[in-house]
């Protein structure tokens, strides 16, 4: 496999972990409980060691407000949550190359 992944169903639980882990991309779900994705991306870019992290927002709302609301805040990519399991591969792989490229 190309990618090692951590999933975290609560988003407190993530916040608890990720400052001690270097992750090559984040995706995060808009819709979470006690925090919402947005919520939890402002959260994310607070720390200096994701400068430069490519971040992506996956969601079963693709409205339009909510994918431009997602680039507006800086998301690298808006994924729709029945997206298939290849193209979502690809496009977060593509997504970590360029960002390592571009460092």
């Amino acid at each position: 496999s190309d990618f090692e992944v951590d999933t975290f169903y609560d988003p407190d639980e993530f916040l608890e972990q990720f400052s001690s882990i270097r992750y090559k991309a984040i995706l995060v779900d808009i819709h979470m409980p006690k925090i919402n994705g947005f919520g939890l991306y402002e959260k994310i870019i607070q720390h200096p060691q994701y400068s430069g992290c490519p971040i992506i927002f996956i969601s079963s709302d693709d409205s339009d407000a909510t994918r431009i609301k997602s680039f507006s805040l800086g998301a690298v990519d808006f994924l729709h949550r029945q997206m298939n399991p290849t193209e979502l591969l690809s496009r977060v792989k593509s997504k970590i190359l360029f960002f390592e490229k571009h460092r």
